[in-house]
């Protein structure tokens, strides 16, 4: 049994832009002990779509007080209680269950019946002395150490409640300073109804006779689990909604896991975007504390979204372990001292799983005490920093999980090198190739375009290169895009530079206008996601399109989870044309429906491109999703440039290498890879260059 205490609660909810059902009543109905609720409607149904959770409530042994309402005639509100048991409810038609011929609303009956008959439901039915009916609506549920929270809004207890209509409620809790007078007002409220002495209605008990028949009616022999199993395969229309816990991994999900045990539970997945991390790593989780009897973990992420993800991910496979998510707990200081506090005086700590961002992550490490604690390092990439590497580092992190399409960073191989000794320098791989055979990813096409440099941006670049070849004059050979700074960071700023020539080249707006316009009169832009280097082309993009009647929302690091949320949706509806977005969107945010990548801010970290490519990469039954089209955007030098010296000719010939090394990853893997190849070989050789060498690289993927 859960503890609520343990559950990341909102003040508020809103069914526009949250799922009243998956984000608070199932996982609140899995730690109740107790549950009062005052329903204006009250439909057994509802114990369809709550399924999971009244199934674990079942399983806490739950005492349910039900009050709820039913319009009636002005006459009969006149007579007494005992003459409106007898005349009316005993008659209703809606609980009349000889006319119920439908399978699946007797298996809800017999949930509900079962929870009747057990003694486990009680229920009243308010007549109000007027001509209406109770209209408040209020739900208090208290777990097995008495935490508690209220509340109340616009939502029935019925399927429409908490599933289709649009409604909002507020949240209360007894244990919150803050909180507790809105709590005491809804509990008073509900003490007062139920006892009958509430003046504007009347409280009646559900009739024997009705109870009864209902009990006799559904009666089974058959185990109530096996009901709400079935209840929860037939829920949502007969379409059978996959139960995380329940979904067995996959062979080579099953494959990194014994990999992960053989290796003394230290090791890397190194698997591409959409062949189920996450997933993986719970089902490790979840052996792990099977075999060793306990679990205490710290999740390490780089943004606050993927914390949130993880969260549910940990609710799902683990309901009866403490969680603490630093993003959203205010106190979480006070409860990871808890921890420390319980290990001083026990020597041992209860279960517990903490979910971070990087930012947070030195500090949480610091904070611990104990031993065998497990790191999972979610793009862990994020990790090669001196505070992330130390805090890495710490012997209470005995056990390691790393996870990443792409550990390697290309300009940064010492970094590299550190991350995978530190995860025991040893790693479980399954990338794209290896996924799209598998059929873990939809296809893709390759379009590779090809923008200019402007006079300026090419003077600027080549002079830039002069000067970053004198500052690293003690590094032989080129020093090319993937040259590696080490720690210079005036030689590192002159390269990040030099990049955003390329990235941000000017001809690529009036480019992409032309191109996205073609696709719109064409109804052939659909669902894309458009990457840039910065805020301000993107600013200036987004103008430029506006003109063009291309609807587009940005996504930054700034903008808020549940705006994410929104633009997601309206994305996936086609109430916009296209995602515009910086970094923000490499890691972590799923958008499965997306079809189109605009990929303009390329550059030559295949950390970097790997993770863009699997954005649009991801399957989608649901939309029909079949194939992906990727763009990419090579960036060239002027027609006609006559160079100046040799210097100047092997720096254009290394960018334009860099470039076709690039889209090399892409054609491979892509269905139309030998028509990409033609297309990008012929412009090649019109400026004097041949990599057919290059072409013919099949360098092991990273």
């Amino acid at each position: 049994m859960g503890n609520l205490k343990d559950i990341q609660i909102e003040k508020s909810y809103s069914s526009e832009g949250q799922n009243l059902l998956s984000d608070f009543y199932v996982p609140v109905l899995k730690c109740a002990k107790k549950y009062d609720r005052i329903s204006g409607f009250f439909s057994p149904k509802i114990l369809s779509v709550a399924a999971r959770g009244f199934a674990q409530a079942i399983k806490n042994d739950v005492k349910i007080r039900l009050v709820t309402s039913i319009k009636v005639d002005q006459s009969l509100a006149e007579l007494s209680i005992e003459d409106i048991q007898k005349t009316l409810l005993f008659n209703l038609a809606q609980w009349d269950v000889n006319e119920i011929q439908d399978e699946l609303e007797k298996d809800y009956l017999k949930v509900f019946s079962y929870m009747l008959s057990s003694g486990m439901l009680e229920m009243k039915i308010a007549i109000m002395n007027n001509d209406g009916i109770l209209h408040q609506k209020v739900g208090i549920i208290t777990d097995q150490d008495n935490n508690a929270i209220s509340f109340s809004g616009s939502n029935n207890e019925t399927v429409y409640g908490w599933e289709t209509n649009d409604e909002e409620f507020k949240v209360f809790t007894n244990w919150n300073i803050a909180s507790i007078d809105y709590f005491d007002s809804d509990k008073k409220k509900f003490e007062k109804i139920w006892s009958g002495n509430y003046a504007h209605a009347k409280v009646v008990d559900l009739p024997d006779a009705i109870r009864t028949k209902i009990i006799d009616y559904t009666k089974t022999e058959e185990d109530i689990d096996k009901v709400i199993e079935r209840v929860k395969k037939r829920e949502n229309g007969g379409i059978v909604k996959p139960d995380e816990n329940k979904r067995e991994p996959r062979p080579y999900q099953l494959e990194a896991i014994n990999h992960w045990f053989s290796n003394n539970f230290n090791s890397i997945f190194a698997m591409a975007t959409g062949t189920g991390k996450t997933f993986t790593t719970m089902n490790a989780l979840k052996r792990f504390r099977e075999i060793m009897g306990s679990l205490n973990a710290v999740i390490a992420v780089p943004l606050r979204t993927l914390a949130e993800q993880w969260e549910n991910e940990v609710v799902d496979f683990f309901p009866d372990i403490a969680i603490i998510n630093t993003s959203e707990s205010s106190d979480w200081k006070y409860r990871v001292k808890a921890i420390e506090q319980d290990y001083q005086r026990r020597g041992t700590v209860k279960d517990f799983v903490i979910i971070t961002t990087y930012s947070s992550f030195p500090n949480i490490a610091e904070s611990m005490i104990g031993e065998d604690v497990l790191l999972v390092a979610d793009e862990m990439h994020n990790l090669a920093t001196d505070r992330g590497l130390k805090a890495a580092a710490s012997d209470i992190f005995r056990y390691k999980i790393g996870l990443s399409a792409t550990p390697e960073r290309l300009w940064k191989p010492s970094e590299s090198a550190v991350l995978t000794q530190l995860f025991g320098n040893n790693r479980f791989e399954f990338g794209i190739e290896q996924a799209l055979d598998n059929n873990c990813l939809v296809h893709f096409n390759y379009h590779p375009n090809f923008i200019e440099l402007t006079a300026d941006e090419y003077e600027e670049y080549v002079q830039l290169s002069r000067k970053i070849a004198k500052m690293a004059a003690s590094v032989s050979g080129d020093v090319d895009d993937n040259y590696d700074a080490g720690d210079n960071t005036a030689l590192n700023m002159e390269l990040i530079k030099r990049s955003r020539i390329k990235k941000n080249a000017v001809s690529k707006i009036p480019y992409i206008i032309q191109q996205l316009k073609s696709l719109k009169d064409k109804s052939e832009l659909n669902r894309a996601l458009i990457y840039v280097d910065n805020e301000v082309f993107l600013n200036d993009l987004q103008n430029a399109l506006a003109t063009s009647r291309i609807v587009t929302s940005r996504f930054l690091g700034s903008t808020p989870s549940d705006e994410r949320n929104k633009i997601i949706q309206n994305l996936c509806s086609n109430t916009i044309d296209a995602i515009i977005a910086i970094k923000c969107l490499d890691e972590g945010v799923d958008i499965p429906s997306a079809r189109q990548a605009f990929i303009l801010s390329n550059g030559t970290d295949p950390r970097e491109y790997v993770q863009r490519l699997g954005r649009v990469l991801r399957k989608d039954d649901k939309s029909g999703k079949k194939v992906a089209e990727v763009h990419d955007y090579l960036i060239l030098p002027p027609s006609g440039i006559r160079y100046a010296d040799d210097f100047e000719r092997n720096t254009i010939r290394n960018m334009v290498k860099n470039e076709i090394k690039r889209s090399n990853f892409f054609v491979r893997l892509s269905n139309n890879g030998d028509e990409a190849k033609d297309i990008i070989a012929e412009k090649a050789f019109s400026l004097g260059f041949d990599f057919t060498d290059d072409f013919n690289d099949e360098r092991k993927e990273i």
